[in-house]
Parts: C-alpha cells; structure tokens; sequence
C-alpha cells in the first residue's frame, strides 16, 4: 500500500519544485516556513517509503559516492566545530533568528544532508525509461506554467495593475522565484527539455512551450544564466543540428518574431525596460577602467555596486588562504567576510554570499573539504556520460540532462548553485542514468 504512494508523491514533487523549490533555502527563511517545509515534508516522505521498500525487499543499498559525500558532510561538520567561536558576537542586519551565527550553520549542514539524500531518493525511484521520461514531463511541463506565471506578473507591472513590490525589478522577471537569477538558474534545468521536446516533436503545443520557457529565461536578464544556457548548447549543438528540420526553423522563426513583439510592447510600457542590459555592458566596461586605475594607482575608486563580485571573490580566496586544509567554518564566509576583505573594499552590515559555489565551498572547508565535495559530483557526471555514449541509439533525454547539468555547472561560476533543490535533483538524475540504471535493457531499445 504504501509503495503505491510512492511515485504519485514523487511526480507531484516534481511538479510543485518551481513552485516549492525554486528555492526553499530562501522560502525557508524569507517567506512564511511552511513553503519550504512541505517541500522537505514531501521529500521526507520519499525517502522513508523507499526505506521502507528496500528493508522489505532486502535491496537496501549505498552507492559508494555517498561515502565521499558523507565524507564532506564529517569535514564540514569538523570545520565548523573547529571555528565554532570565530563567529561568537557577529552582529550584523540580517543575522538574526534562523540566521543567527551558529543556528544558520547548524541548519544549512542539516540542510545539505538533505539535499545528498535528494540524489539517493530521485535515482532509485527512476528505476526505468519510462519513469525517467514521465520526470522530464512533468518538470518542463512545470517549468513552462511557472514561466508563464512569471510573464503575466511582470506583464502586469509595466502595466500597472500589479505594484512594483510584487518582483524584486519590475525590469527584470524573477517568475516563482525570489531573485530574477534564480528562476534563470532553474530554467536551466527545464529549457533545455523543453527545446529538446520541440526538436523531437515540433507541435503547436510544444512551439508555444518553447515561446514561454524561452521568453521568460530572456526576460530574467541573468547573465550567469545565459552563460550557463550558452554552454549547455554547445554541448548539445550537434544532437539539435543534426536533427533539425524545416518545419523547425519555421517554429523558431515564429518564437523569435514573437518574443521581440512582446519586448517591444514591454519597452512601450516602460521606457526603461532594458537598462538592465545597457548597465551589463556597462557593468564590464566600468570594472575593466577601474582595474586599469587600481594597476596605476593602487588605489580602487569607490565603487562598490562594481566590484562587488571582485571583492565577494577575492574574500574568498583570502579565507581559503588564511586556512587552506579545512577552510573558516561550514556556513561562515558571510559571518567572517569583514574580516578578510582587501584594505580597500567596503564592510558590508550584512551577511554577503560570495557568488561563486565553488569558492565558497574552498573557503568553507578548504581544500580537504572541496575534493570531498566535488569528486562524487564529477564521479556521477561522468558515470552518465559514460553510459550515455555507451547507448548506440534512442539517448536524447540522457545528452538534454547531462547539458543541462553542464549549464547549472556553468552558472556555478557566478552563482550560488548548490543551496537550491533543483540542482541536486539534477545531479540525482545524472545518477539515475549514470549509475543505478547503468543498463542496456532499460535505456537502449533492442535491436
């Protein structure tokens, strides 16, 4: 009885995670709990009924990778042991109850235990094709109405029906998410399903599907995310070349006319409306300048809405270098990063991200804890590659997942990917194909 739940749960899981997840660390603490907690409700029920399974049917099983992952969770619990006292009397705006010095730790260690189990759960329960498939439905099915959501709520501002503190820029489209580089980030994850649907099967339907995720992924004005996006195309250029067709480029020619049609109808509502991209251009022209200053002068202007990524990202390299085998703390780059900014660079009152996952992973738990964390990851992204080129025929959805971890990966660089759900549940389907179900049987259709 309790099995039968098990994958209604699952697929509804999916379905709310734009929703749920995009993303619960901020719901959690931002938005009233019980988003974020009926998200981590919904996956805790997974992982109990697929507990419950294995004992039942003696399968009960832990892939290896999950001992490097449990490795890092034991280094940065170790490393924030160890710093424990470094953030006793950090006062700063935003560090108060659940991001408190301490608790916050404590809880994003609690957190990212659970998000190690989101790769368990997702790769046992997607046990064949068929699942595997029924997944990528429902998320770019999910991806699409939450695109959509997005559209009708920023279409509104311009408009005026809707006032500007309904989005964090009323320029730029943040959809279900509470930053517009969020949903861009979680639209990495369904846009390329969502084109490689229409590729497969250029419906009315799908061509409208692709409008929307398209036209919403645009309008968030993330770079990290075009970037990202960028470099899960090319990976994925010669599967989508090889199998265009005219009717394709008629459909896209049509997604194009249209999406300029709606930005220029949003451009007539605010004249404003793409300063976002004239402030980009000048974002690196500007920083570009101000290097070349500081190299002549040794002194940096005082610009910090600038070099804010150059200061979050030098922050982190000092912190790593202050203690480069275990890093500062689990958690505690924001607490400690006035403590370590260049002599030139600005305090900030608040807890400041670094932007940048991979530093910040470096900074936390030094270099011990980064090998420990990016090892399984690599290990299951080449795992799925493997089997994937090992299948002769009918392997689409495996390539769309892999490019679409590859733009994830990607906006890594510039983005805080790892405290959002959505990407370990990509890393869970990469494991899906990569490793549980590394079986010609299952993902190869018999000649």
């Amino acid at each position: 009885m309790i099995g039968k739940l098990k994958f209604p749960i699952f697929y509804f899981w999916l379905a709310l995670m734009p929703f749920l997840a995009v993303s619960p660390w901020q719901v959690i603490f931002v938005k009233p709990l019980y988003f974020g907690f009926f998200h981590y409700g919904l996956l805790m029920a997974l992982i109990i009924i697929q507990v419950y399974e294995d004992i039942k049917n003696k399968s009960l099983s832990v892939h290896p990778v999950f001992g490097l992952f449990g490795a890092f969770v034991i280094t940065a619990g170790l490393s924030l042991l160890l710093n424990w006292h470094s953030i006793d009397g950090i006062t700063l705006e935003n560090a108060i109850g659940f991001k408190a010095p301490h608790i916050y730790n404590v809880f994003t260690l609690i957190y990212l235990i659970f998000n190690i189990l989101t790769i368990w759960v997702v790769s046992k329960i997607i046990s064949s094709k068929e699942k595997l498939n029924n997944s990528i439905e429902i998320i770019a099915t999910s991806a699409v109405a939450a695109s959509l959501c997005g559209i009708i709520m920023l279409f509104a501002v311009l408009a005026g029906i809707l006032p500007d503190c309904i989005l964090v820029n009323a320029t730029r489209l943040q959809g279900t998410a509470t930053e517009p580089q969020v949903f861009g980030n979680f639209l990495l994850l369904g846009l390329p399903l969502i084109i490689i649907k229409f590729i497969s099967n250029p419906t009315l339907l799908n061509t409208v599907f692709l409008f929307i995720a398209f036209l919403a992924f645009i309008m968030t004005f993330s770079l990290g995310a075009w970037i990202g996006m960028f470099f899960a195309l090319v990976f994925l250029s010669w599967q989508i070349l090889k199998n265009l067709k005219l009717v394709h480029f008629k459909n896209i020619a049509g997604v194009l006319i249209v999406a300029a049609l709606f930005l220029a109808i949003c451009k007539l509502m605010n004249p404003h409306y793409f300063e976002e991209l004239r402030f980009k251009k000048l974002y690196f022209w500007q920083l570009k300048e101000d290097i070349k200053y500081h190299e002549t002068t040794k002194q940096y202007p005082r610009n910090d809405d600038k070099l804010e990524r150059f200061w979050l990202a030098k922050t982190a390299i000092n912190q790593f270098l202050y203690r480069p085998l275990i890093g500062v703390g689990f958690g505690n780059y924001g607490f400690l990063y006035n403590q370590f900014i260049p002599k030139d660079a600005d305090t900030k009152p608040y807890i400041a991200k670094p932007h940048n996952s991979y530093l910040e992973v470096l900074a936390e738990t030094g270099i011990v804890g980064f090998i420990l964390f990016i090892s399984p990851i690599l290990i299951i992204f080449f795992n799925a590659l493997k089997a994937t080129f090992a299948i002769k025929k009918n392997n689409i959805i495996n390539l769309t997942i892999i490019g679409a971890f590859i733009g994830l990966a990607t906006q890594g660089f510039f983005f805080g990917i790892f405290v959002h759900n959505y990407t370990w549940i990509a890393i869970g389907l990469l494991f899906a194909i990569g490793i549980y179900n590394n079986n010609k049987e299952k993902y190869e259709t018999k000649k």
